[in-house]
């Protein structure tokens, strides 16, 4: 009987072991081989992000050059809740009245589709945290090329009215 039991605890002491070296194993893995991949996935779990616009597909001629998308607009993004008080305190009085964001509601993201000369100038000249430069392709562009046969979309759902954005809806 004796003899049984031993056995047991020397088969439990090995698998007790193998399981504590797994996990070591698995440790040193996600420690030091994988810890880049999860600090990225840190990064952007925690990243704001901001829908500036619908993204359709692009109309092409025959040639494969865009009828669509050509032209693009500068926006200027500014989250509140990343800029310091002294930061804030100098961007309010460059913005527009409408592009003030409330006391309170920091946490809401500010959009600017023409940011002023004076604007672009002291973002420039001051890289902050909390403000980003985008650009957003124009669906039909400055000079649209064909828009008798391009159709338009609907400005609030995007769904295509009339013409080729209609047909392919």
């Amino acid at each position: 009987m004796e003899a049984k039991s031993r056995r047991r605890l020397i088969f439990l002491g090995v698998f007790f072991l193998l399981v504590v070296c797994y996990l070591a194993i698995r440790l040193y893995y996600l420690q030091v081989v994988e810890n880049v991949a999860w600090a990225h996935q840190a990064v952007n779990q925690r990243s704001d992000g901001l829908a500036l616009y619908r993204q359709r597909g692009a109309i092409l001629d025959y040639q494969g050059n865009p009828l669509t998308g050509r032209d693009h607009r500068p926006y200027l993004a500014i989250f509140p809740a990343l800029l310091t008080t002294e930061e804030q305190k100098a961007i309010r009085p460059l913005l527009a009245a409408d592009q003030v964001w409330r006391e309170g509601d920091e946490c809401s993201p500010v959009t600017i589709a023409e940011p002023s000369a004076a604007l672009l100038r002291y973002v420039s000249e001051r890289p902050m945290t909390g403000v980003t430069f985008c650009t957003v392709p124009l669906r039909y562009g400055i000079k649209p090329i064909a828009h008798h046969l391009l159709g338009y979309v609907h400005p609030a759902s995007g769904k295509g009215l009339a013409g080729l954005e209609a047909v392919y809806e």
